[in-house]
């Protein structure tokens, strides 16, 4: 079974110059949107060096959280398709391979197996009924106001 592996990893982020004189701008405009207590919110902010941390470990945090994320899918892509019947699966895989070219994510393997399995006819007859119900729903609201037919 072939995918495609999640690209971002951990990275240092580039701070330059630019970014540090637009972070300056933000806290004088902080500390002069409230002149009165511009004293008090200027002890409230914090250094340069203290933003780059932070943001580098969100940055950091953010993309572990995706890593997560993506992995967690494809344990439950993985799962769906190993509880496919052995000839479903060999169509499946077939459809994989020949199909979704290189888009091997796992958001696509799971659209592929529920093909097989049968939640997507599910999924697609229960939208199916809601879509109608909607249209009666709003076919008699019209029905009900005949000025506006």
């Amino acid at each position: 079974m072939k995918y495609k592996p999640f690209s971002l990893r951990p990275r240092e982020i580039e701070f330059n110059q630019r970014r540090a004189t637009a972070f300056e701008r933000k806290q004088q405009r902080e500390a002069q949107a409230l002149p009165l207590f511009a004293d008090q919110i200027r002890e409230q902010q914090h250094d340069w060096e203290t933003e780059k941390e932070r943001r580098q470990s969100r940055d950091d945090a953010t993309l572990l959280s995706w890593r997560a994320q993506q992995a967690k899918l494809w344990r439950k892509a993985r799962a769906m398709y190993f509880a496919l019947p052995a000839q479903s699966r060999a169509e499946c895989k077939r459809d994989w391979e020949r199909v979704f070219r290189a888009a091997w994510t796992p958001t696509n393997l799971i659209y592929l197996v529920e093909k097989y399995n049968g939640i997507g006819a599910q999924r697609e007859a229960k939208m199916a009924e809601d879509r109608r119900q909607m249209e009666a729903r709003i076919r008699a609201r019209l029905e009900a106001q005949p000025a506006l037919m």
